[in-house]
Order: structure tokens, then C-alpha cells, then sequence
């Protein structure tokens, strides 16, 4: 960012003059070399850093402020650029400029020009971050929450928080000691006002610390009657941890008011955000299942909701309780049928893949060994039978290539999903999704269009325990021993949560192989006879979202390229699978695509079984012919084993290996029409 004698620069250094008693942690006094250039520079957190009393004569030749990951200033630098990612276009940006990778900071006009100042910045540095405390207890009408997290040293986030309203006088209340007490102060609610608290039945909210104050004045936080002298429920707080310095400190910025939107009625689905300083504290919530995740996503295009390229946060609860906030690319190299014609101009559903090596809709860590996690989870709670995930993340975009600025100066393009997590603990395909353009304006004017958390609707559409009632499974025909010997395996829909994940008890991705025409059905095979597996899964190694050979194996989850050596070794692989002459494995069963669809809008939860569904489906398949697997099962061959894709877990399903096949149960190659 170009400089001039009294910048700001909003993502990564913030200038200010006055000093303040906690400003994160300190790394030094700039040395000084040329125009008048000195400063103190502070660690905010692992994405800031604040230079206090900066001083600059605004008399050089374009000055930036540089950083790199040497040991010394030198032209391996790059600019740091502002919060919408403005640089000059003649320099570079490396992407992922975390604090914890640069070494040095300097000020000057670029790699061939003079250094106007600089510091270098220590290894091992403590890196403030936020800091996740212990639940309110519950001692007295009704208090408890979530876990508290204090977000900056001036500011609690307490999700998921409860109270009878019934208490003379509550308040929240911060205290020094021990114990919570008369002498100490009171704090303002959630939206600024001084009035004793009303009931609460688990909502969010913010509470922040007068100016003045930090957490490490204090000892305990919670809500204490003032009128009874009790305390309904209190932490304490602890001050070996280095949490960021407040935003009021560093940029003269108070808080913003919690916003909430509405996603999608049906499933409850929310997003609430506030802005504080460079960041945005978020928190996903909806009515969905135990190992479903609530995604959220920024387009890259500012005109429309494009998922492809998007940078996303996948937000999930496991069957353990704990909360999960992971920042997602969702890699154009996947698509199916976004931008290609797929059946007469975009008439079917959209899909993208779900994680396959370091393509997909992936972690950025596993798009890019450059790429870095920037979100910080926070906390997690089940409250009603809506799950609710609460974190942060950079308002700037930390890695040009797989990340997207939250914008400050009006509304952009944004996406959302909701799906299964699978075994991996990845997204897979997602059940829900936001359809048409949506657009959000981050820095309005503090607003809640939601149901007020405590509403009693919001409780009435509860799921209990979070997970929902399980609709009836569909009715899936075995194929059992076709009298011709073939199976032809094609691709389609996995069937939503009456299909795949119903049947296998197994996370899909979305899609799953259809044989003779039926979504994974079991299969019936005789020893001694020799069978023939007719494959048009796809032949594309260059977008595995269209490339799925068959193989015959003893995993119940197949996904055999991906495999360590150890995996490889406890599994058997019956057909499908050669070796070049080094040893290295390779498909042999890869054939052209022909895919089953479904027309654009329609969702398979809609149908009460699969011959309903299997009705509105339509084939298509590309130019190229078919490959072709012959397998005979021996008597070495046990009686289960599975068909499954090659490139990817979960599409297939179970072989039965019998050693007779009885007139009564031998059927025609079509189970379904």
C-alpha cells in the first residue's frame, strides 16, 4: 500500500499515536535510516500487525510497507496491501502472509530503492489469539452458556446463553478477586443498554469491557445480582493467555452491533456476524443432523452467487460434541455440469466434487501446501435441535488465489450449503443449497432480520437432540444373478438421505453407481461363472468428477488410488486394479460417462421411493465406448465383497458370492426401468 505521511494501513499494519497499556505483543522500535521513519510495532494477531507513534516525512519516492520470510530485508519482499487487496501492480504478492511466516518488515520503495526503515521479527513469536474459557456455571435462575470465549482483551463472546429473567436486578458484572462482588463493575448488554437483563433462552451475545478496562484488570465475569448481592454464574478469568488487543485501542473503532440473516427458513438456517477491527466473528446455525455441515461461502465474482472458485467455511458438530469451522476452496477443476452444457443448457443439477487429493471442494491446506487454515473456531453448542458454530476469520483475504475479502463498503455475492460430512471428515456433496444470486452487505448498519433467539417457534421446530427424524429408506432391488452375466455400471444422483446414506449407513458425496439401472443395488454372483462388468463411469483423470473405474474389493469404502501403503496392504482387490512394471497400481476398468440426472430443482428427499425417483431421471452419456470387466469369483472368493469406485470412497455397495444360483432368484439384466 503506497504511503503517504499519515497512512493507515487496515489489513496488516494499522498506524495510530497514542499509547495504550495493552497493544498485543511487543517486537520493537523500528531502526531508523532514512525521512524521518520510526514506529513501535505490536503483534495484534496472526494476521496484524500495529505500528504505534509511526512517524514519516512523506518525502520519499513511493514508499510501501514490505515484509518477507528472510532473515533480512531484501528483495524477496513483497507489499502488504490493504484490506481490499489493493498492491501496486509492479510488485508481487506472496500468498498466505501470515505473521508467524515473515521475519522482517520494512519501509521503502521497493526491492531496487533505499530502506527507509525496518525490524526484523523474531522467530517463536507468542502470537495473540483468542481464548476459549470455561461455560457460565449454573448457581442461581437458570444461568449457564456455552464455552465464553474472549475474543480481544476488551470483548466476551458468549454463545448460547440462558436466564430466567426472573432475578431482581442482573446484570453482567466483572469483579477483581476471587469471587464476583458489589465493588466491581457492571457492564452494558448486548445492545448497549444499562437495564437489568431479560429472560434468555440460548442466545449469542457480545459483551464488551468499558474503555479503560481489559480482561487482565479483571478476574471473574458473569451475571450477578446487584439487587441480592449474588452471583447467578461466573468464570474467572485467566491472565497467562494472549488474546489481541482490543480494536478500540488499535483503530479508534468501537464495536459493531451482532447481525443475523436468514439463509433458509426451512432448516432454520442463520448467519450472524459482527465486524470488530479487521476481523469478523461469525456464527452458523441451523436444524440440521449430527454429521451435517452448515456451509457458508463469498463468491469470487462480484455480479453473482458463483460457487465455482468460491472461498467457503464449512461448519460442523461431530458425534463427540465438538465444533469444527474450516476454511474451503471450491475448485472449478471439479465441476460437472456448472459451465458445461448438460443436457440442453444447464437443465440438471449442479455438482461439485467432493475432496479428492488436493482438488475439489477441499481445505485450502490440502488445495495448496502455501494455502494456510485462516479461520479460528471458536465455539460450538446444541441448543433445541439447532446446531450452532461459532468462529473467526480475517476480514482481508489472506492468499489471492483461494481466499475472498469480506468487503466493507456494501454488499457482495455470497453461497450457501448444507450436506453430509463423510468419513474423512470432508464435505461432501451438499443436500441443500442457496439457489439464485444472494447478496450481503457485511458493514451495514447493525441488523437482526431473524426470529429473536428466544422465540418460542425456534423451539418448536426443534429436532431434540439435533437430529432430525429419519425418513423411510428406499426400497432398493437386489440384482440377482442376470442370466446374460452383465452388469452395466453408470453413474447418478446418490439419492439424498433416503438412498446412499440411508442403505450403507455411509456418507456419499452426492453420487453413487447405478447398476442396470438401480442406485447401488446389492449384487448376486455365482462361483465358477464368469461375469462382465459393463463401465461407463467416466475417463477423465484430469477432473476425477468424471472419471470413476470400477474395481471388485474387500473395502467396504474402495477409493484405492488414494490409499497409503499400509491401507493398500490389508485390502483386496478381486478385478479392476493392474500394475505397471515399477509396481505402481493403475484402474483398468475406465470407460466413457453415461450419468443418470436429475432435472435442475428437483430434490430426491421429494420422493417417497426410488421408483418414483428413478422415473424422473434421464441418461446421458458423452462420445466413447464402454470398458469392459470380466471377473470370475472362485472358491477363494469369499461371500462378500464390494464393487466401488477406483478414484473415490462410497459409490458402490455389497457382492453377495454364492455357490448356486436357483432358477427362482436369477433375473434379467434391467431390475428397474
Amino acid at each position: 500500500m503506497l504511503l503517504d505521511s499519515h497512512a493507515w494501513v487496515l489489513w496488516t499494519v494499522l498506524a495510530a499515536a497514542a499509547a495504550e497499556p495493552y497493544l498485543g505483543t511487543r517486537i520493537g522500535k523500528l531502526n531508523t535510516h532514512f525521512h524521518g521513519v520510526s514506529g513501535e510495532l505490536y503483534v495484534v494477531d496472526d494476521t496484524t500487525l500495529y505500528l504505534k507513534d509511526f512517524h514519516y516525512d512523506g518525502t520519499g519516492p513511493d514508499a510501501y510497507f514490505w515484509a518477507g520470510s528472510s532473515t533480512r530485508p531484501d528483495h524477496t519482499g513483497f507489499i502488504i496491501p490493504d484490506e481490499k487487496g489493493s498492491r501496486d501492480r509492479h510488485y508481487a504478492w506472496l500468498p498466505s502472509a501470515l505473521v508467524n511466516t515473515i521475519f522482517f518488515m520494512n519501509i521503502g520503495p521497493g526491492p531496487e530503492g533505499a530502506n527507509f526503515g525496518d525490524l526484523i521479527i523474531p522467530r517463536n513469536l507468542e502470537i495473540p489469539k483468542p481464548a476459549v474459557l470455561k461455560a457460565l456455571p449454573t448457581w442461581d435462575h437458570g444461568v449457564s452458556s456455552g464455552r465464553v470465549s474472549l475474543v480481544d482483551a476488551q470483548t466476551f463472546l458468549v454463545p448460547d446463553f440462558k436466564y430466567d429473567g426472573l432475578g431482581p436486578a442482573a446484570y453482567w458484572w466483572v469483579s477483581k478477586g476471587p469471587k464476583q462482588h458489589r465493588g466491581g463493575t457492571r457492564l452494558l448488554d448486548e445492545n448497549g443498554s444499562d437495564a437489568p437483563l431479560a429472560p434468555a433462552t440460548g442466545k449469542t451475545v457480545f459483551i464488551s469491557l468499558p474503555d479503560g478496562m481489559s480482561a487482565y484488570d479483571i478476574d471473574r465475569f458473569g451475571v450477578w445480582c446487584d439487587a441480592a448481592q449474588v452471583d447467578f454464574g461466573s468464570i474467572s478469568i485467566p491472565h497467562n493467555v494472549r488474546v489481541p488487543p482490543s480494536s478500540r485501542r488499535t483503530t479508534g473503532r468501537t464495536t459493531r452491533g451482532l447481525n443475523c440473516q436468514v439463509l433458509h427458513e426451512p432448516l432454520g438456517l442463520e448467519v450472524r456476524w459482527v465486524l470488530e477491527r479487521d476481523q469478523a466473528v461469525m456464527q452458523m446455525v441451523g436444524r440440521v443432523r449430527q454429521g451435517e455441515y452448515m456451509s457458508f461461502g463469498l463468491s469470487k465474482d462480484d455480479t453473482k452467487s458463483r460457487m465455482l472458485d468460491a472461498d467457503a467455511i464449512v461448519a460442523w458438530i461431530d458425534r463427540n460434541g465438538r465444533g469444527h469451522a474450516v476454511d474451503y476452496y471450491l475448485s472449478s477443476k471439479e465441476q460437472v455440469c456448472e459451465e458445461l452444457v448438460c443436457f440442453e443448457a444447464r437443465k440438471f443439477h449442479t455438482l461439485l466434487s467432493q475432496c479428492v487429493g488436493n482438488r475439489g471442494s477441499c481445505p485450502d491446506n490440502k488445495i495448496s501446501r502455501r494455502a494456510a487454515d485462516s479461520v479460528t473456531m471458536l465455539d460450538a453448542a446444541v441448543l433445541n435441535g439447532y446446531h450452532m458454530v461459532t468462529f473467526r476469520r480475517p476480514q482481508a483475504a489472506q492468499d489471492p488465489n483461494y481466499d475472498q475479502h469480506i468487503y466493507s463498503d456494501g454488499p457482495q455475492a455470497v453461497m450457501w450449503a448444507v450436506g453430509p460430512v463423510n468419513d474423512h471428515s470432508d464435505a461432501s456433496y451438499h443436500s441443500v443449497h442457496s439457489q439464485g444470486d444472494v447478496f450481503l452487505d457485511f458493514a451495514r448498519q447493525p441488523a437482526w432480520n431473524c426470529p429473536a433467539p428466544d422465540d418460542d417457534a425456534m423451539e418448536g421446530n426443534s429436532a431434540g437432540d439435533g437430529s432430525a427424524v429419519a425418513e423411510d429408506t428406499w426400497k432398493i432391488p437386489p440384482v440377482v444373478c442376470p442370466a446374460d452375466g452383465v452388469f452395466q455400471m453408470q453413474i447418478g444422483p446418490a439419492g439424498g438421505r433416503k438412498g446412499y446414506q440411508a442403505v450403507t449407513g455411509q456418507v456419499g458425496w452426492g453420487i453413487a453407481w447405478y447398476v442396470n439401472g438401480v442406485l447401488i443395488p446389492e449384487l448376486w454372483v455365482q462361483r465358477g461363472k464368469t461375469y462382465t462388468f459393463m463401465v461407463e463411469g467416466g475417463n477423465d483423470p484430469e477432473n476425477t468428477a468424471k472419471n470413476h473405474p470400477l474395481y471388485i474389493t474387500s473395502d467396504p469404502g474402495g477409493g484405492y488410488e488414494h490409499k497409503s501403503v499400509a491401507e493398500r496392504k490389508v485390502e483386496r482387490v478381486y478385478a479392476g486394479v493392474a500394475r505397471h512394471k515399477n509396481g505402481r497400481p493403475y484402474p483398468t476398468a475406465v470407460g466413457r460417462l453415461c450419468e443418470w440426472q436429475l432435472p435442475l430443482g428437483e430434490q430426491p428427499d421429494e420422493y417417497n421411493s426410488f421408483e418414483q425417483f428413478r422415473q424422473r431421471l434421464q441418461l446421458q452419456c458423452q462420445a466413447g465406448s464402454p470398458a469392459y470387466l470380466r471377473w470370475t469369483p472362485d472358491r477363494n472368493t469369499p461371500d462378500l465383497v464390494y464393487y466401488q469406485c477406483y478414484t473415490h470412497r462410497h459409490l458402490g455397495w455389497k457382492i453377495h458370492v454364492v455357490d448356486s444360483c436357483t432358477p427362482s432368484n436369477s433375473t434379467g439384466r434391467r431390475a428397474a426401468g
